[in-house]
């Protein structure tokens, strides 16, 4: 075979076996693709069986609150006092049985003791002729042997409890025992209004992402599903603290101050993102103090109002009565701040871009009317530092006396500084609002510089006077230690007026020079 023709062999072999693996690789890569699929299936299989699921739950349980509200039989609804009176109960068992363990002792120390002090004539004495120092004795040898099993289970059951489990905690109590109990007879006995109340709104709340307002102002709410989170929102700890049952971390989490937290910061940080992107060209001083507008107590307390959350408010009579002043009514903003926690602790995935589309609506009317009143906050801030130099090289010269008078300074209460930009006859060439004077000052060269005709009729005066007419400069007859009087701050300044100039003379000065006199 000549060396061409083994050439061309090897070629077309190489290509075969490339062709072959390609073929493979399509095989192996449809395989995967294929098993990739039915994965994907699954797994949306199981996601829509769970949703079905919590769908059917909550039809099953609006469908029971209709047939009660329709007269018909119903389960057993708790009033919101005897709640608080079975809890309170509970708490003094746990609280009860802890102490008895403290304090007894066992049933052999017990025995003994009563041998010595039942025939005494100490006031303990009548205490071993009653059952409840030996019950109590008994309890504590239970304990010591691990033979409580009941109590043991009470002692532990808020750890095993989980809200979801409908199964029985208590090892003695089973489903099959469940079954056997009676049934509630609702006829004997009747509602009270707010728990009525509470059930008409939970009926007829719909499955809609958002409670429909009336017309498209206010924005509509985003709702909270989880009616154990919406009734934390409303709870004000000074409702929660006056009951002594609770622990210290129930009393934490039953009241609306984590969430309010929480949504303090989201509120913050939500809108830093929203003035972030509408003004792309304000700096950090003009964003922060938008953003202050916009997360200030005023408004939220107008927000919270313009929802009705300050008649959904659960707090103490005595708080509300000290804080009944217009001015200290903090606690009606913290609970709008509450329910974006709410929202968030709801459903952060989902809830987070309907929190930001909803608190931009509500931010357009308060950004519009602080852009539009605010000075300092609608334009952005001078970037030309040369402004005055640029100014006075176009129409400055010293007869013209150019100067800049500070009409007001920044304060702790109101930050904004007010330049004016003057000649000597106190004529006003153009005016600058900033954060501090010295912007101020340049922007109001800036607003000087804006003022085309102006420039052009002081660029003409300029040209027409004689250089050595145009070097004038004022003469300070005061003394050069006199001291310069301060203004305290935030004071407005009285800029000079024409009638300071017009008792000035010129005159030739010593060094051949014009003065004013």
């Amino acid at each position: 075979m000549s060396e061409s023709s083994k050439r061309k062999h090897d070629i077309l072999q190489d290509q075969e076996i490339f062709d072959s693996s390609i073929k493979k690789n399509k095989k192996s890569s449809s395989k995967s693709s294929s098993n990739g699929t039915k994965q994907k299936k699954v797994k949306l299989e199981k996601s829509d069986r769970k949703e079905k699921s919590k769908k059917n739950r909550k039809r099953t349980r609006k469908k029971r609150l209709r047939t009660f509200l329709k007269g018909k039989p119903c389960p057993y609804l708790y009033q919101y006092s005897e709640s608080l009176q079975l809890e309170h109960a509970v708490g003094k068992l746990l609280e009860s049985y802890q102490r008895i363990l403290d304090l007894s002792p066992n049933l052999k120390i017990y025995n003994q003791a009563k041998e010595i002090q039942s025939k005494s004539e100490a006031p303990v004495s009548q205490s071993f002729y009653r059952s409840k120092l030996k019950l109590a004795a008994e309890l504590k040898s239970l304990n010591f042997l691990q033979k409580e099993s009941i109590l043991k289970e009470i002692r532990e059951y808020d750890s095993n409890f989980n809200v979801d489990d409908l199964k029985p905690i208590l090892t003695k109590l089973r489903k099959s025992n469940i079954e056997q109990l009676p049934e509630y007879d609702g006829s004997k006995r009747s509602l009270d209004e707010k728990t009525e109340q509470s059930l008409e709104t939970l009926t007829n709340n719909d499955d809609d992402d958002t409670q429909e307002t009336n017309g498209n102002w206010p924005p509509a709410l985003p709702e909270i599903k989880n009616p154990a989170i919406r009734a934390k929102v409303f709870m004000h700890s000074s409702v929660v603290n006056k009951n002594s049952f609770l622990s210290p971390i129930e009393l934490v989490h039953n009241s609306n101050e984590r969430l309010e937290f929480l949504g303090d910061s989201i509120l913050n940080t939500i809108m830093t993102t929203i003035i972030y992107d509408k003004f792309p060209d304000y700096n950090e001083g003009q964003l922060s103090y938008l953003r202050t507008e916009l997360v200030r107590n005023k408004c939220l307390k107008e927000w919270s109002y313009l929802y009705g959350f300050d008649k959904k408010l659960k707090a103490d009579i005595n708080f509300l009565l000290a804080h009944d002043d217009k001015g200290a009514k903090k606690y009606i903003a913290d609970i709008f701040e509450a329910y974006i926690g709410g929202l968030m602790e709801d459903d952060p995935v989902r809830n987070l871009p309907r929190i930001r589309k909803w608190l931009k609506k509500l931010a357009e009317p308060v950004i519009a009317e602080v852009t539009k009143t605010k000075v300092g906050v609608t334009a952005k801030e001078t970037k030309d530092v040369n402004a005055k130099r640029e100014l006075y090289s176009l129409i400055g010269y010293a007869a013209l006396n150019l100067h800049y008078v500070p009409i007001k300074t920044p304060t702790n209460i109101e930050s904004e500084a007010i330049v004016e930009c003057r000649v000597g006859d106190g004529t006003v060439l153009g005016r600058g609002v900033a954060k501090n004077t010295k912007i101020a000052g340049a922007k109001a060269a800036e607003a000087a510089l804006a003022n085309k005709e102006l420039i052009e009729k002081y660029a003409k005066i300029r040209a027409s006077i004689p250089r050595e007419e145009s070097s004038v400069r004022r003469v300070n007859t005061k003394s050069s230690n006199t001291k310069k009087k301060t203004k305290p701050a935030g004071s407005v300044i009285k800029p000079p007026t024409t009638a300071d100039f017009t008792n000035s003379q010129i005159k030739l000065g010593p060094d051949g020079q014009l003065v004013l006199d």
